[in-house]
């Protein structure tokens, strides 16, 4: 098994079913995660969930396009330098 702790992890459909699964179980072993989804009450739904396991968790309302992977990055990066977009 691999260490992902101070990592960070982007999970698309990380909004409900496995990807929410798996951005849970990212976290729960240390992880800073991304969500992407396309609804964003659910992204709300999904991060008020996830912020219970920790609080280094964004969503990012996406349709993974060119620009939205931009920017999805742009969040890697600010979860990497532990600066998480506001809640």
């Amino acid at each position: 098994m691999f260490e992902i702790k101070g990592k960070t992890a982007v999970v698309t459909g990380g909004t409900s079913g496995i990807g929410l699964a798996t951005a849970k179980a990212f976290l729960e072993k240390g992880a800073k995660v991304v969500i992407a989804g396309r609804n964003e009450e659910r992204g709300a739904k999904a991060l008020e969930e996830l912020k219970a396991v920790s609080p280094d968790v964004v969503f990012h309302k996406t349709e993974l396009r060119g620009e939205d992977i931009r920017l999805g990055r742009h969040h890697v990066q600010q979860c990497r330098h532990r600066q998480l977009p506001p809640r």
